[in-house]
């Protein structure tokens, strides 16, 4: 249903750039590549921050708690 292989086509080099920055400077957590994409992520979506998150689960984690709904255990 989702043919992505066209559009990684026209951004494969760049794509593969950043890949090997990352694994060159070795900061796969909190490293300048993760601060970029939150700061043009922000500003794609129009908002004075974002967050980059693991997964889907702890972006609508943080969501939710940003909101003040509380997990239940």
């Amino acid at each position: 249903m989702l043919d992505l292989s066209r559009q990684y086509a026209t951004i494969q080099k760049e794509i593969t750039a950043v890949v090997q920055q990352v694994c060159a400077s070795q900061q796969y957590i909190l490293g300048p590549e993760v601060a970029k994409f939150e700061q043009e992520a922000a500003a794609f979506l129009g908002a004075a921050h974002g967050v980059a998150c693991g997964s889907g689960t702890d972006a609508i984690w943080l969501s939710l708690g940003s909101c003040g709904h509380r997990a239940r255990t």
